[in-house]
């Protein structure tokens, strides 16, 4: 491009400015491999700085628009690292336990629904049908309280994952309506029975999840023992 361009009694000063520039754009480009935002910043900068020197409204010299574009570039910067870093956690690690709480008391409230509901002899009293009907409603409520909760563990990559599964919706839907099919007979033989073993159970799990909520909402510690469930369970 020098060759095919002569410019009188500077060539050799612009081959000079094209191998500067061009070790400059080779350096950005190496950087910008790993974030290719330094190109378009670089551009970007060059463009303003140049521009100033034919548009010079505030009477002002080259390194002026230099220095201020600089000190604001800093500026901005500290205040992002002072907010990403002193007072985004502090808030984020706050919702992050609010938002579990709810969904862990939400989540106990609809176990004991739904031990209720498997807990009922006949499943076609009016009894029956209100009870299943506000535990679908309820679903819906906690599907999205998982998913706000979900959406919060997601954005603190940082922070140790508390729970270790999600809760088994579907599987406690798979259970409820498959078990509508049994009659009642059977109900009266085999599931009538162990009804106390489940109520104490479902007390159990409820007990743990608002424990595990109060504990995260109020920073305190978990009790040092709880109730067992063990023998119910094994019954069950």
């Amino acid at each position: 491009m020098v060759a095919f361009n002569f410019t009188v009694g500077s060539t050799a000063l612009q081959c000079l400015f094209r191998l500067l520039a061009t070790i400059i754009g080779a350096v950005a480009g190496y950087i910008s491999y790993k974030y290719p935002r330094i190109g378009f910043i670089s551009l970007l900068t060059l463009t303003v700085i140049t521009s100033t020197g034919y548009m010079d409204v505030n009477k002002e010299d080259l390194c002026a628009p230099v220095w201020k574009r600089t000190l604001t570039s800093i500026f901005a910067i500290s205040a992002v690292l002072i907010i990403d870093q002193l007072l985004w956690p502090v808030w984020a690690q706050k919702m992050l336990r609010k938002h579990l709480s709810d969904l862990l008391i939400a989540t106990g409230i609809q176990f004991s629904k739904a031990a209720f509901l498997v807990s009922q002899e006949n499943t076609q009293s009016h009894r029956y049908t209100y009870a299943l009907t506000d535990y679908q409603l309820h679903t819906k409520i906690l599907r999205r309280q998982h998913q706000l909760a979900c959406q919060m563990l997601g954005l603190a990559q940082m922070e140790q994952r508390i729970t270790k599964d999600t809760f088994p919706i579907r599987w406690v839907e798979y259970l409820l309506t498959t078990q509508t099919f049994i009659s009642t007979e059977v109900r009266k033989k085999i599931m009538n029975p162990m009804n106390p073993y489940r109520k104490e159970l479902a007390t159990a799990v409820h007990l743990y999840l608002f424990t595990l909520a109060g504990s995260l909402r109020t920073k305190s510690s978990l009790p040092t023992s709880l109730p067992s469930a063990e023998i119910a369970r094994k019954l069950l």
